[in-house]
């Protein structure tokens, strides 16, 4: 009973450290994207090309921050970033589950490529055609 009672003590203790930033300092970083789905076709100039991403974060110390979209018209690339705030202290090793939509507006007639950037620069891609 003892050394239950210690071991509820002690998660529970860091939890609570798990919350505390003593020196206030948060850093961004991009997160890695395990999973993209994305619409392989799509109405072009009618229909919103939305994707739907799913990730992890590798401990209790990362929480969401923004997505960030850029676009290189003269290859037709949309470059996907997940960008979170990762605070500085004691955190929980624990994956922590992400899902978000990104909505990368309307498409002109022709074929897209969507990037998924990771935090090492490595990236995957979705192909979309719009008609």
């Amino acid at each position: 009973m003892k050394a239950l009672i210690l071991i509820v003590s002690m998660m529970i203790s860091a939890g609570a450290l798990a919350s505390i930033n003593p020196t206030g300092d948060t850093r961004e970083r991009v997160a890695n994207v395990n999973e993209a789905l994305v619409p392989k076709t799509v109405e072009a100039y009618d229909q919103e090309v939305k994707a739907q991403i799913s990730g992890f974060f590798s401990n209790s110390c990362y929480s969401f921050n923004k997505i960030q979209t850029t676009q290189d018209k003269s290859t037709n690339t949309y470059t996907v970033k997940t960008i979170a705030d990762v605070q500085r202290g004691h955190c929980l090793m624990v994956m922590v589950p992400f899902m978000k939509e990104v909505n990368l507006g309307t498409f002109a007639p022709g074929e897209y490529t969507v990037r998924f950037m990771n935090g090492d620069e490595t990236y995957f891609e979705k192909f979309v055609k719009a008609e």
